[in-house]
């Protein structure tokens, strides 16, 4: 199991894309990827720190080769409340 939480949205451009890369990589045949980070709508809030994932930059790890198995979007209970996502991917045998 490879656990990321809050790490890609530290990132810019390319390395976004890198960092899904190289965690897709980490996963053996079978195995799980936790994803937790914040959220946002496509196009919103690109000049915040950190920079939010969109529905389109977590399904890189679809892309990427493995299988969502669960996807959360929701709300945290910090006041105002902060978007976020919870998925897990797998990797085929």
């Amino acid at each position: 199991m490879v656990y990321e939480c809050n790490t890609i949205q530290i990132l810019k451009g390319p390395n976004r894309i890198q960092s899904v890369k190289a965690i897709v990589d980490l996963v053996a045949p079978g195995g799980e990827v936790l994803i937790s980070c914040r959220s946002r709508k496509a196009g919103e809030q690109m000049n915040t720190f950190p920079l939010a994932l969109d529905r389109d930059e977590i399904d890189g790890f679809k892309r990427a080769g493995l299988s969502e198995t669960h996807f959360l979007a929701y709300d945290d209970d910090q006041e105002p409340p902060v978007p976020h996502f919870f998925s897990v991917y797998n990797r085929p045998t």
